[in-house]
């Protein structure tokens, strides 16, 4: 569903032609999605890699990436096997969270979309 989501969310960024927002997907299992499995996986599902990037590194990297930076779930299905967390982060320009959309709206895109153009509209950080 996150996939279709983040599909969706391409389609319109591409269509607005807004080069100043990119869409990340970082694995929760880096040990099955290699690079290799990440771009097979990226092809087959559409995703513009001008847009669209799906990456993957050390385990320990990505846990601390997804646990303390996105404050997301890695683990807690059967067996503690990866979860896929349903919500969307977005990261201003300073890297810091400014909202987490739940997936599971049926409206998620459009609300997406709007704390985007919010982002957008802000002020770019002024360089010392």
């Amino acid at each position: 569903m996150i996939t279709s989501r983040m599909a969706e969310l391409q389609q319109k960024l591409a269509r607005a032609r807004s080069s100043d927002v990119k869409l990340i997907s970082v694995t929760v299992d880096p040990a099955y999605d290699t690079v290799e499995v990440l771009n097979t996986y990226a092809t087959q599902v559409g995703a513009d890699p001008e847009i669209w990037k799906f990456i993957t590194g050390p385990k320990a990297q990505i846990e601390n990436t997804v646990r303390k930076g996105f404050l997301q779930p890695l683990t807690g299905g059967k067996d503690d096997e990866p979860i896929h967390s349903a919500r969307f982060v977005i990261v201003d320009r300073e890297g810091w969270i400014r909202s987490f959309p739940d997936g599971n709206d049926p409206e998620v895109v459009q609300r997406l979309l709007l704390d985007l153009g919010d982002l957008l509209r802000e002020s770019p950080p002024k360089n010392p």
